[in-house]
This record gives C-alpha cells, sequence and structure tokens, in this order.
C-alpha cells in the first residue's frame, strides 16, 4: 500500500514496516525542513500502528542516502529561532528517542554530513559494498551508538 505524500518523503507500508524515502533525488537527498518533518511524520505513523514493527529509512536513487543539509536554502534546517529552545533536527532526534518502534538506515548511496546524522539517530544501518562514509564522522557514530546503548 502506498500513501499519499508530501512531495519530497515517500511512505510506502510494505509487510510490517513502513518504508520512508527521502524523495530529492536531484539534491542528493538533501535535508531540509520538510525532510526532518516527513520523518517525524512516519514516527508518528508507526506510534499509531501497532502492525509497523520497523520503519526503514532511505534515499531516492543510488547515488545518495542524504547528502547533509540543503544548503541552497541556507543553513536554517540546523539552527534555532530566537524563540525555539531546540533546531528542527533536535526535535528529530527526541522523537526518534522516545520512539519504540526501530529505525533502520538503508545506505543506498554516499552518506555525508548531516546524512551521517540521520544514520545516526538510527538503531541499525545496512548498505552495500562503495557506499562512501567520512571515516571521522563513521567513528564518531561507532562511539554514539555505544554510549546510547549503555544509557
Amino acid at each position: 500500500m502506498t500513501d499519499a505524500n508530501p512531495a519530497e518523503i515517500r511512505y510506502q507500508r510494505k509487510r510490517d514496516a513502513l518504508w520512508v524515502t527521502i524523495d530529492r533525488e536531484s539534491r542528493r537527498n538533501a535535508i531540509n525542513a520538510a525532510v526532518l518533518e516527513g520523518i517525524e511524520e512516519a514516527l508518528r505513523r508507526a506510534a499509531a500502528d501497532a502492525g509497523i514493527r520497523a520503519i526503514i529509512l532511505t534515499g531516492a536513487g543510488e547515488k545518495a542516502f542524504c547528502a547533509g543539509a540543503d544548503l541552497n536554502v541556507g543553513p536554517s534546517t540546523f539552527q534555532r529561532q530566537a524563540d525555539e529552545p531546540t533546531t528542527d533536527f533536535g526535535r528529530l532526534a527526541r522523537a526518534v528517542r522516545r520512539s519504540g518502534v526501530p529505525l533502520i538506515a538503508r545506505i543506498n548511496g554516499d552518506c555525508i554530513a548531516g546524512g551521517v546524522g540521520l544514520m545516526a539517530l538510527c538503531d541499525r544501518a545496512a548498505g552495500g559494498e562503495g557506499r562512501r562514509l567520512p571515516h571521522a564522522s563513521a567513528g564518531a557514530v561507532a562511539g554514539h551508538r555505544a554510549r546510547a546503548a549503555s544509557e
């Protein structure tokens, strides 16, 4: 079953998993406010449906899982407003942490910058050979996951 979706996120129910695809292939699946809201919407959908046992996060195409923040819209994706206590990305991180549904990153292409941040929010990540991850970021993710597991 495929649901109606915002232009930049696609949702598809496959058995007991909700697949969430960042659908911005021409921008290498770069993060903007609509992408972050779309992932939060997936968390809400999963919470409302006891039949969903996992959320699979991936990017459209094969070139990039996510190339980070969309720099064409400026740095606003990762900045907070003066009247808000946290950023859009920070709110997403808190929502993921509260969620009882496992979030799995399907790394289908390059994963750099903020894409590594999205991957770090996930409980698991899987991808084929030849996927590019910055070495320092990959080490930071491994340390983050180990710390999170011990909390």
